[in-house]
């Protein structure tokens, strides 16, 4: 994901089309302005767009895993463009659906209009390349999105009221259990979560985020010590990442998941160890050299995030004079 950005080009190039959209605003009048309007706000978007990690509209996002589906996103491997004809016979489905499905991408600055016709990515579509990327959009797409839309209801539902541990997340209150409880009941949608943790934490442990290498080589940790604990980290994506990174860090990483998350891989990446635990439960580690928090705790719930301070408070006290505490956030 850290290479698929845009280049600095071709933001320059965003940021010159939204002036113009803007003069052309400025100057419009009439029925001209509405349209002259619509124009500035479609300009911004693709400019908002390449400065953050790919985030689609329902729509875009429908038509990003129809183009899974269809095995289309490998054809622009490469730079190539797809001609429509191509597309219509690959797919086998009705011109004007391509029409439609298409449509939604090239309005968002993934995909731009080839003549000819057909379809090329642009900068803003690249990342969809990565397959950990396209399964990300399938996860918010299937997982997120509906309780997201279920809201309205389930809010009203509850009078209202914030969510508290007994009564769960806005996930709870649709599927009626929490998401890392109902991932274990649906290991099929598992894949998806995780690659998309994947896609979006790749290079996310540059020297300017946080410097691994250098702080823990003043750690003087030995080979047979716990050297980080990634608490709720995943398959490891993290850990891999900094294993391959600083091969010259000594000692253990540990990741910490539930089990169900774990057993959608076949095992640990090279030089990570896997530990089954519950974050909400007392931390079975007890002296790490560092412990890796997710990004999620501000986010909590204060009751829930007051007991998981109760099951870690002695090892965060003792890290105050020890270790190193550090929240996934910092990564990001």
């Amino acid at each position: 994901m850290a290479d698929s950005y845009a280049s600095v080009n071709e933001v320059e190039r965003l940021v010159a089309n939204v002036n113009e959209a803007a003069n052309k605003f400025k100057h419009a009048a009439g029925g001209d302005a509405n349209l002259a309007r619509r124009n500035l706000h479609l300009e911004t978007q693709r400019l908002l767009a390449s400065l953050e990690e790919p985030n689609l509209e329902i729509n875009a996002a429908v038509a990003v895993e129809v183009l899974k589906d269809l095995n289309i996103w490998s054809k622009f491997e490469g730079g190539k463009t797809i001609s429509h004809a191509e597309i219509v016979d690959i797919s086998g489905a009705d011109e004007i659906m391509i029409i439609r499905i298409f449509r939604q991408l090239t309005a968002v600055g993934v995909l731009a209009d080839i003549p000819g016709p057909g379809y090329a990515l642009t900068p803003l579509g690249k990342p969809y390349l990565n397959p950990d990327h396209v399964s990300f959009n399938n996860f918010l797409l299937h997982d997120i999105v509906p309780t997201i839309l279920a809201m309205p209801r389930t809010m009203a539902e509850r009078g209202y009221k914030a969510p508290t541990k007994d009564s769960g997340t806005p996930f709870k209150w649709l599927h009626g259990e929490e998401l890392w409880t109902w991932m274990g009941s649906h290991p099929d949608h598992v894949p998806d979560m995780i690659a998309g943790m994947r896609s979006h934490n790749a290079g996310n442990l540059s020297g300017d985020a946080y410097p691994f290498g250098k702080e823990l080589a003043q750690l003087d940790i030995k080979d047979d010590e716990v050297a980080i604990v990634d608490i709720a980290g995943g398959q490891g994506h993290t850990m891999a990442e900094l294993r391959q990174r600083y091969p010259e860090v000594k000692g253990r990483l540990i990741v910490q998941d539930l089990l169900s998350t774990f057993q959608a891989v076949s095992g640990p990446p090279p030089g990570v160890e896997f530990m089954p635990h519950d974050m909400f439960t007392p931390q079975p580690v007890k002296k790490a050299h560092v412990y890796l928090f997710p990004s999620h705790l501000p986010r909590l719930e204060r009751q829930r995030l007051r007991h998981l301070c109760t099951t870690s408070c002695a090892i965060i006290k003792r890290a105050a004079e020890e270790q190193i505490v550090v929240g996934r956030s910092g990564l990001a």
